[in-house]
């Protein structure tokens, strides 16, 4: 590749795109790879800045233009959970296929960037996506790279388990209100309407509703009745707290739930309770979440609406950006 001034230039074609950009409101293609650079193009050139530009010579056949390979880390990585955007200077990004959340191996991401020249980057983790919607992108750093560098690319180990995106697969949802200031209808349910609110982001709906007081029997009982009727998430609600009237989770342990933690590390939300009835999940949750506008609630139920495995230490770890509201 040969950088050459705008007389030279002349009547050969461009190795690269030129881009536009004016301000915060314009950032364009001016002129594409390949365009054959005409003398009319000099003053339009000179206000875009360019006066040096990148052609090919003999001996470029081995290098592999950054549109080219970003096509190529496409392919390389999507499991067919993505469609691709156009090449737009240089960049490629993953649109998804369809709605779910999106998951992405923090290792194998970290990994392809330290092959070098590379910018790779996605979205958090479990985060809802819609389908249409724009979850990572990434390219190479210079203009060119070479055939070796691609191979590597090609080579990435285990690369399509990089993005993934995961389908709601518990549909039937159980909402269990404890707490007889509610039961005997002293003061309405606070969960209910930001349980609905929250639910509708995913287009679901609490299915099997129910109220009742604060005794362990009673909410075991009911935790019971919900298994039965075939609810595939269980959401028990109130009593989460460490006072003498808070019953509910010991009334899920009793129920015979497995509990992975009574306790987080995240804030609000630090009384919340994540467990497993047989493989039904089943949520503590502490009144913060009528409260606060993010909580542990909001971290933890895209584990629970898709059936990803979720370990204590895995939720501990959340503690690094477990502030939410701070």
């Amino acid at each position: 590749m040969k950088k050459v001034g705008f007389k030279e230039a002349l009547g050969q074609a461009l190795a690269h795109d030129i881009c536009e950009i004016k301000g915060q409101t314009v950032k364009q293609v001016a002129f594409k790879r390949g365009h054959i650079i005409k003398p009319e193009d000099e003053d339009y050139l000179l206000e875009l800045g360019k006066q040096h530009f990148f052609v090919l010579e003999p001996g470029d056949e081995d290098l592999v233009h950054e549109e080219d390979a970003a096509r190529i880390m496409f392919e390389t990585i999507n499991n067919g959970d993505f469609s691709c955007s156009p090449v737009s200077m240089g960049k490629i990004s993953f649109i998804a296929n369809t709605a779910g959340f999106f998951t992405v191996d923090s290792k194998l991401l970290t990994d392809f960037n330290m092959l070098g020249q590379i910018s790779a980057a996605s979205i958090a983790p479990m985060q809802y996506v819609k389908q249409g919607q724009e979850v990572a992108s990434m390219r190479i750093i210079p203009l060119f790279t070479t055939k070796q560098h691609i191979e590597q690319i090609k080579a990435f180990a285990n690369a399509q388990e990089m993005f993934k995106i995961i389908k709601i697969e518990n549909t039937k949802i159980a909402q269990i209100t404890t707490g007889s200031e509610v039961a005997t209808g002293k003061i309405a349910d606070g969960f209910k309407p930001k349980l609905n609110e929250i639910l509708s982001r995913f287009d679901l709906q609490v299915s099997n509703y129910s109220v009742v007081t604060d005794d362990k029997n009673l909410i075991q009982a009911q935790i019971t009745a919900a298994k039965a009727a075939g609810a595939e998430l269980i959401l028990v609600t109130g009593g989460m707290s460490v006072d003498p009237d808070d019953l509910t989770p010991g009334a899920i342990k009793a129920a015979g739930a497995k509990i992975i933690t009574y306790g987080t590390p995240i804030i609000p939300g630090s009384m919340f309770l994540y467990g497993l009835l047989d493989n039904t999940p089943i949520l503590g949750l502490p009144g913060a979440v009528i409260f606060e506008q993010r909580t542990a609630f909001d971290l933890l139920l895209p584990y629970a609406l898709t059936n990803t495995k979720i370990t204590t230490r895995e939720i501990m770890e959340m503690s690094v950006g477990g502030m939410l509201n701070g």
